[in-house]
């Protein structure tokens, strides 16, 4: 009887994890609450060593002075090879300047992703495709997917899009899919970037930017393309307190998302709702991860020890669910299940980590919405295909920008002044 795992057995996967992890957490390092795979080691809050794991490859960072943390977990493995500074990590190409910026990229991968090969001679773009032809889509489409989910958000509309309509595809779904390939491979050198220095750890926020675009979308149902289905885009940021009220702030790009919300939405104020859950859960969950590591997370009550520890600023460009989430009085929604959603959003802001409700929000209050221009909204290319400048700003300076463009400004003070004249020239 073997007392190890052997390889190509079910359990050789689950019992070498169990290993690594045990040797791991003998070093000194503890594993995350929140995400499992992550390990770290923390003095008075300040993180000395952090670690994270997928499969068998490991990649971490560790401060000067703790080297044998990581010294002493490596001498228990026969290990292939140890790369610094510049190296791929699960086909991402990571790259560390002097002053530790960090910058990751999928240049190789999205390079390599060949265009969909179709005929267009006496075809109309609605004309459906052939098989052989959808499954190029689909081969296409997974390719491209992996590489937005890594480090091209701008690239992820797109591949949601398709994703959606892949099994009913259409010569425009793959007109459209070789021009995210041309995109992709183009952009090949977009990635994401991390600033060194530009906040600190025990100073610094929780970021949601959520967007919606409403009922301009299709889905397959029941076999059938059917319309009006609505995308949400969504970011989790983490960055300096300035994003709380002022109109730049540094920023790390965490995670990202861009899907079609499954349920019909009756208006624009129901599909930004959805968005903004969506998003605000899923920063919820990276702040208790980051509040663990350090050293405040009580696990059985990990949202309000969180919520003590971190702040969170919600931002959206729908002014109608901004007001609905900061009036005092809660209004009712004509829709039950949206009037339930915005409940639930309103008790995150208004209800204190003990379990105490406001009368006023300020800044005591650990979560915060801020409306936030149109013209200025980084997840707005998450929701429709349009150039990403924006987005692209940000991923390269680490800047959130939130000044309006003078564009914006000039369409508000037109619908201002037409506003004010309608009311002064009264009825007829």
């Amino acid at each position: 009887a073997a007392r190890v795992p052997i390889y190509g057995t079910k359990d050789a996967g689950r019992g070498f994890w169990k290993q690594l992890r045990s040797d791991i957490v003998a070093t000194g390092l503890k594993e995350n609450a929140i995400m499992r795979a992550l390990y770290y080691f923390q003095v008075d809050g300040d993180i000395k060593c952090m670690l994270a794991t997928h499969v068998d490859d490991m990649i971490w960072g560790v401060k000067e002075g703790f080297e044998y943390l990581i010294d002493q977990l490596l001498a228990k493995f026969s290990l292939k090879k140890v790369e610094h500074t510049t190296f791929r990590f699960c086909g991402r190409e990571v790259n560390q300047d002097d002053d530790y910026t960090i910058h990751v990229t999928c240049k190789d991968n999205v390079e390599k992703v060949e265009a969909i090969s179709y005929d267009l001679k006496g075809r109309r773009p609605t004309d459906a495709a052939f098989d052989y032809e959808i499954s190029q889509l689909r081969s296409v489409v997974g390719s491209l997917a992996w590489v937005s989910r890594q480090c091209r958000p701008d690239l992820s509309y797109g591949v949601s899009k398709l994703q959606s309509v892949c099994a009913k595809a259409r010569v425009q779904d793959m007109i459209m899919a070789n021009k995210l390939v041309r995109d992709g491979a183009a952009g090949s050198d977009i990635g994401l970037h991390f600033h060194s220095g530009t906040f600190k750890w025990k100073d610094m926020i929780a970021i949601t930017v959520s967007d919606a675009s409403h009922a301009n979308e299709e889905s397959i149902v029941g076999g059938a393309l059917e319309p009006h289905r609505s995308q949400r885009g969504r970011m989790t940021l983490i960055g300096d307190a300035r994003a709380m009220t002022e109109e730049t702030a540094h920023v790390h790009v965490i995670s990202f998302s861009s899907t079609l919300i499954k349920r019909i939405c009756r208006g624009t104020l129901q599909a930004e709702t959805y968005a903004l859950q969506g998003g605000v859960e899923e920063t919820m969950r990276v702040r208790a991860a980051i509040v663990d590591m350090m050293g405040k997370l009580d696990i059985k009550d990990w949202e309000s020890t969180a919520a003590t520890a971190m702040r969170h600023v919600w931002m959206t460009d729908c002014k109608s669910l901004e007001e609905h989430l900061k009036n005092p009085t809660f209004s009712k929604c004509a829709d039950k299940r949206l009037s339930i959603e915005i409940a639930a959003l309103r008790q995150l802001l208004w209800m204190m980590p003990d379990g105490t409700i406001v009368d006023e929000l300020d800044d005591a209050c650990p979560d915060v919405v801020r409306w936030i221009d149109t013209s200025t909204m980084p997840s707005d290319c998450l929701t429709k295909y349009m150039k990403p400048d924006r987005l692209m700003d940000m991923m390269k300076t680490g800047i959130l920008d939130l000044r309006a463009t003078a564009q914006s400004l000039l369409i508000k003070m037109r619908k201002q002044k037409s506003q004010k004249g309608a009311l002064t020239d009264g009825p007829l």
